[in-house]
């Protein structure tokens, strides 16, 4: 999982996902602090599928690398409110 920096954004954007599917990791999420939203990559052969984009205000639900369900907003830090 990878989060992109405000001081390192095209490197985050372009060319990480390169490198990543180059060096074969058949996985790799990134989380855009805008919105903020996920956006999942799956290897196929030697590059990358087109990214499955999560937003802000949906469940995503993954099984690979292991099962999970959540909101892209709970990946970075909100402040929590005492009810």
């Amino acid at each position: 999982m990878e989060v992109v920096s405000p001081t390192s954004q095209l490197l985050d954007r372009a060319t990480k996902p390169l490198a990543y599917a180059a060096a074969g990791i058949p996985l790799y999420w990134r989380v855009d602090p805008d919105g903020p939203t996920l956006y999942v990559y799956e290897l196929d052969g030697d590059s990358y599928k087109e990214p499955i984009t999560h937003k802000t205000g949906t469940t995503v639900t993954l099984s690979s690398p292991y099962a999970v369900s959540f909101d892209p907003a709970d990946l970075i830090g909100r402040p929590v409110s005492n009810p």
